[in-house]
C-alpha cells in the first residue's frame, strides 16, 4: 500500500504516536480510533439513556403515564 504524502504527519491525540492521516480531519492513529469511536459512542449512549429514564420519571410524576 502507498503512503500518503497528501497530509503531513500527524500526532494520535489518544497515544501521542506519529501516523500519516488519510484525511485532513483525522485526529487518532489507525490502532486508537476504534477504542476511541467505541468510547464516545458509550458515553452518548449513556448521556441518552439517562435522559430517557428522566423523561419517564417526571411523566409518572405529572401523571402522564394514562394506565400504562
Amino acid at each position: 500500500m502507498k503512503s500518503s504524502t497528501k497530509f503531513p504527519k500527524k500526532f494520535c491525540a489518544e497515544c501521542g504516536t506519529e501516523y500519516t492521516p488519510r484525511s485532513s480531519h483525522s485526529k487518532y492513529c489507525p490502532k486508537c480510533v476504534a477504542k476511541v469511536v467505541r468510547r464516545q459512542t458509550a458515553e452518548r449512549v449513556r448521556r441518552y439513556r439517562k435522559k430517557a429514564r428522566e423523561r419517564k420519571e417526571n411523566r409518572k410524576i405529572m401523571g402522564g403515564e394514562h394506565g400504562r
